[in-house]
């Protein structure tokens, strides 16, 4: 007998695994079985003795393979189609000769699908494996988790959850666990991806944006709103493929949305989050200190948020505002002078997101006096300094004519001829 050969397979969910026995082919004389979780439970066996080959094997009343074992009849390799979760453990298989007996065991690991999590940098995440138990072992590209660079993680021994506070953007990776459940073995696998905390871009709808990476690297790959960007609807942009920044011309607001860049930086991978916001045409309203104002959206819609300033309505200093719950329009009533400033919308109607800006400028009321005084008397002199040109025009047309028709009869009178009273000459 010789010893125990043992290899490590990992395998997604779903997916088929062969585990080979090493043999190019089997001899007349081999026997071949195949047994599960260290019992004596055949689950597949090949007699070159008798030549059967047998998987549904008499008295074995664990379905848990049926119809998903196939095994190779020249090299006795077995296949497992479809796999689960629970056909993890350990595959042992003996070959049985006329002069020796050889045993190798497969460790098989088969691993659920890979959830992505998305998370930002500082932030804390944690990883469900959702099965109560302690009994769990987490690895981090490989490596146990007690000897990895996540030193500020810790597993909840209740539930086998693991906890990440303020996690890093190098702590970005494949984290897998190894559940043991009443003997069960579950894996599950899970990819962290750490991003930059998300930079907010605002942009006037028609105009340019680039997103800067800040890392020189042609190896990049940009999505919005989850889609890959050769997909998307973003045709008016292009990569700058000395430095990897997205270059959009020509915004439209449709393009509103959350842009990501994967940076493949000398095999060191690297994650950036954008979010670009375009704005209607920045709306300018002018009122006097004291009066109301209403700002428009011309969307009816009762899911709003308005901002002033950057500030949450709600957290700012406008307490003289109200929103109509039925338009969504922002009523300021007695307005301010430090109320002067940006106003902006998002505007959700029927999942569709649309922003709005305004810029309300807050006059004195001192000016209301001024302009109530001195605007009639300019509106006045105006009117009378346009009368007096009018007058003056036609009073220099009028004296034009005048001397035209005296010019006239003075040369009417030259050409008279002259009479001679005395007589003829002799």
């Amino acid at each position: 007998v010789f010893g125990d050969e043992v290899k490590s397979v990992s395998v997604m969910e779903g997916d088929s695994v062969t585990l080979h026995t090493g043999l190019t082919e089997l001899q007349t004389d081999h026997q071949i079985l195949w047994m599960f979780n260290g019992e004596r439970k055949i689950i597949a066996k090949i007699d070159r003795d008798t030549n059967k080959m047998s998987i549904d094997l008499p008295g074995n009343n664990d379905e848990r393979f049926r119809d998903r074992l196939k095994l190779n009849d020249t090299t006795g390799d077995l296949t497992i189609t479809h796999i689960k979760t629970s056909d993890s453990g350990d595959y042992k298989m003996e070959i049985i000769g006329s002069r020796q007996t050889k045993h190798k065991t497969f460790i098989v690991s088969v691993i659920d699908e890979v959830k992505s999590v998305v998370v930002m940098e500082g932030h804390p995440v944690t990883l469900h494996i959702d099965i109560q138990t302690h009994d769990v072992k987490w690895t981090v590209n490989g490596t146990d988790l007690t000897d990895s660079r996540v030193t500020n993680s810790e597993v909840n021994h209740q539930t086998g959850d693991l906890i990440i506070s303020n996690i890093r953007r190098d702590q970005t990776g494949v984290y897998r666990v190894e559940i043991t459940n009443r003997g069960s073995i579950t894996h599950k696998s899970f990819y962290i991806t750490v991003m930059d905390e998300m930079k907010s871009v605002v942009v006037m709808e028609g105009d340019p944006v680039t997103l800067h990476i800040d890392i020189q690297s042609d190896d990049v790959k940009w999505t919005f709103n989850g889609a890959d960007l050769t997909d998307s609807r973003v045709t008016n942009s292009e990569v700058n493929h000395q430095t990897g920044d997205l270059i959009i011309s020509n915004i439209r607001r449709d393009q509103t949305g959350e842009y990501r860049v994967e940076i493949n930086n000398r095999g060191s991978i690297t994650h950036k989050l954008f979010y670009i916001n375009v704005m209607d045409e920045m709306k300018s309203v002018v009122v006097m200190e004291g009066d109301p104002v209403t700002l428009h959206i011309d969307i009816q819609s009762d899911d709003v948020k308005w901002t002033f300033n950057g500030a949450d309505l709600t957290d700012s200093r406008v307490t003289n505002s109200e929103v109509n719950h039925q338009t969504g329009d922002l009523i300021i009533s007695n307005i301010r002078r430090d109320q002067t400033g940006e106003y902006r919308v998002e505007i959700n109607n029927r999942g569709s997101i649309t922003h709005k800006l305004f810029y309300i400028n807050v006059m004195e009321s001192s000016q209301r006096s001024h302009w109530e005084i001195t605007g009639p008397v300019c509106l006045g002199g105006l009117i009378l300094l346009i009368v007096l040109i009018v007058s003056g025009v036609l009073y220099k047309y009028y004296r034009r004519g005048l001397n035209k028709n005296k010019d006239k009869s003075e040369a009417s009178e030259q050409l008279k001829p002259s009479s001679n009273t005395n007589g003829t000459d002799t």
